[in-house]
């Protein structure tokens, strides 16, 4: 996502128009152009267009509020929280306007004044945008278990549970075992990890799970990785991400590059300036 927001950024937006020869021209200091350089007096224009990517990839939709001055004049745009945007509409229209949820309180905002960017159509709710991420939660989810489980694993010295068992046919009572697990707790765990540890009594300590090496928690992590990488559309070479890494080559490396700008940025490019044109100018 970052990648996605700074790489984004990295164009200069131009508004242009077509003379009477059908040729493009640009418009040089066009008001607009000025705008989107500091589209509001606490953030940036990379800030917004960065937003504007992560949010549609994230939720499906971004959204800036308009503002205007005395005389009708747009004069800065705002980013709105997605999550807490609502587009409303009728039977005769799709969208309306929007409810806006803030510390308790709806605000009701004309669909003049809010400028709507969506990532494709929700099949489900044609007035939204449709977030690749939220396909692959699952595989998030996934990857923050293995990322816990090998913590967990490196907290205890690599060592998993383990089940201690009593040699003698004896066996133990169950206020002895009880002692005996606290007692291994107590002298394994926290600041005694990898100390020795003296049991009474003949017991075996036999290891319950697999070993870090036998459970292969990076190759997990790794189709985790790809899965995410594939449906934001950026490859995982250029993103740093280990699966990537692997096989990353500096020929593969640029040629991905330029794979990733024809494939995804021009097509966001496009797809955001059509709506700033239609939206804004």
């Amino acid at each position: 996502l970052q990648l996605l927001g700074l790489s984004f950024s990295e164009a200069t937006l131009k508004v242009c128009y077509y003379n009477d020869e059908g040729q493009k021209e640009d418009v040089p200091n066009h008001p607009l152009s000025l705008l989107l350089r500091r589209p509001n007096p606490f953030m940036s224009g990379d800030i917004i267009q960065q937003y504007i990517i992560n949010a549609m990839h994230v939720s499906g939709n971004a959204y800036l509020l308009k503002q205007y001055n005395a005389t009708g004049q747009l004069v800065a745009l705002y980013p709105l929280m997605p999550d807490q945007v609502t587009p409303k509409g009728s039977a005769e229209e799709l969208i309306q306007y929007y409810i806006y949820e803030t510390e308790g309180s709806k605000i009701k905002l004309d669909s003049n004044d809010v400028v709507h960017f969506k990532l494709g159509l929700d099949p489900t709710n044609h007035k939204k945008g449709l977030s690749p991420l939220k396909t692959v939660l699952r595989e998030i989810y996934g990857d923050e278990s293995a990322g816990q489980m090998a913590t967990a694993l490196l907290a205890n010295m690599g060592v998993p549970s383990v089940m201690i068992t009593p040699k003698d046919e004896y066996g133990l009572t169950e206020e002895e075992g009880e002692a005996i697990s606290k007692a291994f707790q107590r002298k394994t765990g926290g600041q005694n990890k990898g100390k020795p540890l003296v049991l009474s009594g003949g017991v075996n300590v036999e290891k319950l799970a697999f070993s870090p090496k036998d459970l292969e928690i990076g190759d997990l992590r790794e189709s985790f990785e790809s899965r995410v990488s594939s449906v934001l559309g950026v490859p995982s070479i250029i993103a740093g991400l280990e699966v990537g890494l692997k096989y990353a080559t500096y020929s593969n490396a640029k040629t991905l590059r330029e794979f990733f700008t024809e494939q995804k940025l021009i097509p966001l490019w496009d797809m955001v300036s059509q709506e700033i044109t239609h939206q804004i100018l």
